[in-house]
């Protein structure tokens, strides 16, 4: 080759070098632009999601008590009854009392075990309700660049989520609990710091990664705006600037229900056995 071809060569790799530099620079501005949206979008679906969460807290602790309490009552009611019956059948009360258990055990655990969950949900509200607004605004700042630093859909890479998922179970349960020192001591882990050196093909394949994680993040803010709880935190912000409790209404509707169940499972539990000690 002669010397003036190979500088032709030479210019020639020079403008290749050129454009694809000039091209990965171009993806580059985009993907950190893509990526700020991203974190945006991921950050307000978990502050909707973490609302979402302490109005179901609410609900459960309020509500959910008493509706479970309405329906230990409604399988109390069923006990007495059967038991009327199978006494009047022949058994005894000693035996009609083991085959209720036994017919209704399952039932039973599943009440302790949901009396359980909602036990430690008020535990968890007042925790919450008890800090003072300084502290609130720590943890929910703090949260905040938590998220930005280990949220899983911020990565691509699926070890990396897997990981990542972990980590952000711990930070929305320590911001749940209103536990400022977890959320500190988790923020001292130093995230993974990619060295690798992008390719186009690279960039290209993480754009269309980022832009299609962008639009799943759209589908499931959609999917908390259209959920149950969603619609009752609407009620709520309706309710607080009139000065209403939105939950009032159903706590008294429960509550007489109740009062009434309790009244009828007092005068069968005396007819079953009268010397039950009420």
């Amino acid at each position: 080759m002669t010397e003036y071809g190979m500088i032709l060569q030479t210019m020639g790799m020079n403008i290749i070098l050129s454009l694809d530099t000039k091209k990965k620079q171009q993806l580059q501005k985009s993907l950190e632009q893509k990526k700020r949206t991203l974190t945006l979008w991921t950050e307000k679906i978990e502050m909707l999601r973490v609302d979402l969460d302490l109005i179901r807290h609410e609900y459960d602790v309020r509500i959910g008590y008493l509706l479970l309490k309405d329906n230990q009552l409604d399988l109390e009611l069923i006990q007495l009854q059967n038991l009327k019956r199978l006494m009047e059948e022949g058994m005894t009360y000693d035996e009609a009392v083991k085959y209720e258990e036994d017919k209704f055990y399952n039932e039973i655990l599943r009440m302790q075990e949901e009396q359980k969950r909602i036990d430690e949900e008020k535990e968890i509200l007042q925790t919450v309700e008890s800090l003072s607004d300084e502290v609130k605004d720590q943890l929910k700042e703090l949260w905040k660049k938590l998220i930005r630093r280990f949220h899983p859909d911020l990565v691509l890479n699926r070890h990396e989520k897997e990981e990542r998922e972990e980590i952000m179970k711990q930070i929305n349960a320590a911001y749940s609990a209103g536990d400022l020192e977890a959320l500190e001591h988790i923020a001292l882990r130093a995230p993974r710091v990619s060295i690798k050196e992008a390719t186009v093909e690279d960039l290209e394949k993480e754009l269309i990664e980022i832009e299609n994680a962008i639009l799943m993040a759209k589908d499931e803010w959609d999917g908390l705006k259209g959920s149950e709880w969603f619609g009752w935190m609407k009620k709520i912000d309706k309710a607080k600037r009139t000065g209403e409790d939105v939950f009032a209404q159903l706590e008294k509707n429960l509550l007489d229900d109740i009062a009434k169940k309790i009244t009828f499972a007092r005068s069968l539990r005396e007819e079953v056995n009268p010397q039950v000690v009420l």
